[in-house]
């Protein structure tokens, strides 16, 4: 009520309401000497790590780009994400990205496209700040050490070497120190595919029908290999009986036909003999007789 009296009586005279105004000016004067000047203000404000954004900034003059950035420690980053034409001047969308707290002047790491100086260019001041607490004790860098002896670490790296050691063995190892599967089978001469079956036919081993698919198959062989094929096969029997290379085995094959058991007027060696260093024909493999004391293996080779 007090106060709704004192304001009255100041409306009622010209004068005073006059110098009511004036002790609201002396006020108001007096609150801004007490005030410092005000400091370029600070656009925008960001965390370390984080990128900042500045929309629209007006720049005088040519067009503006970002300084190549030679220094890769540089404490702040700044791209240009866009700019349009306005009047004489640009108008700039901005982003930073600093690792370092502190305030920056982004006008800094710009210079303008055509190559003149940037004049009078307005600051562009921003801020960045760190979230951690004061006094806080940045980490370390990172530094590379070999995995402890025994660690998981180790044994997968000591896995991962083993690996590829294995597999070059595999793929660079001399051909010549390996044996191809049947490489022993392959050099076995018809001398050793014939043995045991001479030897099974002087023991008495063989009947009548694996002697005489055995005698058909020396017949056919030897008329290949002396060019005999165009006689009929007992016309090729009747030559080959009497043929010096041929006709030894053949003549003992009929004494065993006709006599199961029987041992042989010659040795087996000296039967043998024609056929060392002889290698089963191709159009002929795989057809040679077999017996029961030999597998089936060795015949295909």
């Amino acid at each position: 009520m007090r106060t709704q009296g004192w304001c009255n009586h100041f409306a009622r005279s010209p004068v005073n309401m006059v110098g009511l105004v004036c002790l609201a000016l002396s006020a108001v004067a007096g609150w801004a000497q007490d005030v410092e000047p005000p400091t370029t203000a600070t656009r925008s404000q960001a965390t370390v790590g984080s990128v900042g954004r500045l929309k629209e900034v007006l720049l005088p003059g040519s067009l503006l780009r970002v300084k190549p950035l030679d220094d890769r420690d540089a404490p702040i980053v700044v791209r240009i994400v866009d700019s349009f034409p306005h009047g004489d001047s640009h108008r700039y969308d901005l982003t930073y990205m600093a690792l370092e707290p502190g305030r920056y002047d982004l006008r800094e790491a710009l210079e303008r496209v055509d190559g003149s100086e940037l004049g009078e260019l307005p600051q562009i001041p921003v801020e960045v700040v760190s979230v951690l607490e004061a006094g806080h004790i940045p980490p370390h860098d990172l530094e590379l050490t070999w995995p402890r002896l025994g660690s998981y670490r180790f044994w997968v790296i000591l896995a991962i070497v083993g690996w590829v050691l294995v597999l070059l063995t595999v793929i660079f190892w001399p051909k010549h120190r390996q044996e191809p599967i049947g490489t022993a089978a392959k050099a076995r001469t018809l001398a050793d595919l014939l043995q045991p079956r001479l030897q099974a036919a002087a023991a008495g081993q063989l009947d009548s029908r694996q002697l005489a698919e055995l005698e058909r198959w020396l017949v056919e062989f030897w008329r290949r290999r002396l060019g005999l094929q165009e006689l009929q096969p007992r016309q090729a029997l009747m030559e080959l009986r009497k043929h010096e290379l041929a006709g030894p085995l053949l003549q003992q094959m009929e004494r065993w036909l006709h006599s199961p058991g029987r041992d042989p007027k010659a040795s087996l060696g000296e039967l043998l003999a024609p056929y060392n260093g002889l290698e089963v024909p191709g159009e002929l493999a795989g057809t040679l007789p077999q017996t029961t004391s030999e597998p089936s293996s060795g015949v295909s080779a």
